[in-house]
């Protein structure tokens, strides 16, 4: 009998139980899947760093210290690069110029308060994005 796979190239995820489906979109960001969602779901996949850009490309900022950026077409990782400190929130976009960009909040050490509850990052570490 042969084996007829199919590639999985979209996964819609949206669900009652968020226990785990982090990591699970992050494994499916490593196979190449765009990952669709709404809700809850959608926002807290959102919080935790997984981006996707009109550029075809799909960004993800991981607790390794590095962001990636996967070919959303292909799947296949476009390139990795690692920062000295924590990344500490979720990447960012913004366009000017014409000209995509994407940031993520990092600190060179632990993330420090900024005295209303919530953490201030040092700094952003800005990526420029060719264009196609």
């Amino acid at each position: 009998m042969e084996n007829h796979l199919i590639k999985v190239r979209r996964a819609l995820i949206s669900v009652s139980d968020k226990n785990g489906v982090v990591e699970f979109a992050r494994a499916l960001l490593t196979h190449g899947v765009d990952i669709l969602s709404t809700g809850g779901t959608a926002q807290l996949l959102k919080l935790n760093g997984i981006v996707v850009t009109e550029s075809g490309l799909v960004f993800g900022a991981g607790g390794d210290n590095q962001i990636r950026a996967w070919d959303s077409d292909t799947g296949r990782q476009l390139w990795v690069s690692r920062f000295g400190g924590n990344f500490i929130g979720s990447p960012v976009m913004y366009e000017t110029g014409g000209r995509q960009y994407v940031l993520v909040p990092a600190s060179a050490s632990a993330a420090r308060s900024s005295g209303t509850g919530t953490t201030a990052p040092l700094g952003w570490i800005a990526y420029a994005l060719r264009t196609r």
